[in-house]
């Protein structure tokens, strides 16, 4: 898991404040490099990512455009209703998202059920019991979500794409 910090005037740029992304020892600079260019081409695709200022993949580390505190949860939780727009809009931007295949940086194979069954049991650790093991029944529906996925179509998935990771700008 990567780890970031907001700097603030950050020496060798001219910046207010930008936010680090400081991978883990040991990463490989490919995968700093493939970080670098999802978010470039997810850019290019029309889908609104922070501007990456530089990046140093040997060191592991991504210098990126601050984007505020304003998560898309904190909004929802202050404003209820009134903030239906934020999430409408996360949702047209998912759309756009779901419209892009794939890119070269996608992991090879694409994610088989193995994989996506461990992903969904982390979210239901982290997101829905935090630190409890998920219920039978919601283990079966798991499995049946893994199943029916099997035979859609494959497409690209942004893992977290979630309230708390979604900021909300202006």
């Amino acid at each position: 898991r990567s780890f970031v910090a907001r700097l603030v005037r950050p020496r060798r740029y001219e910046l207010g404040t930008a936010i680090a992304m400081l991978f883990p020892r040991g990463t490989p600079a490919d995968e700093v490099r493939r970080v670098v260019r999802a978010t470039e081409l997810l850019g290019q695709a029309g889908i609104p990512v922070p501007v990456i200022h530089d990046s140093d993949a040997h060191a592991g580390w991504i210098l990126q455009e601050d984007l505020g505190d304003e998560t898309l949860a904190r909004v929802l939780a202050a404003e209820g209703p009134r903030a239906e727009r934020y999430y409408a809009e996360a949702l047209t931007i998912l759309e756009r998202l779901r419209e892009i295949p794939s890119l070269v940086t996608s992991p090879q194979p694409p994610l088989g059920a193995e994989r996506l069954r461990r992903e969904l049991q982390l979210f239901a650790e982290t997101a829905i019991w935090p630190g409890e093991a998920p219920g039978r029944a919601l283990s079966d529906d798991l499995d049946t979500l893994v199943a029916a996925c099997l035979h859609a179509p494959t497409l690209l998935c942004r893992r977290d794409y979630h309230a708390r990771n979604l900021m909300v700008q202006g």
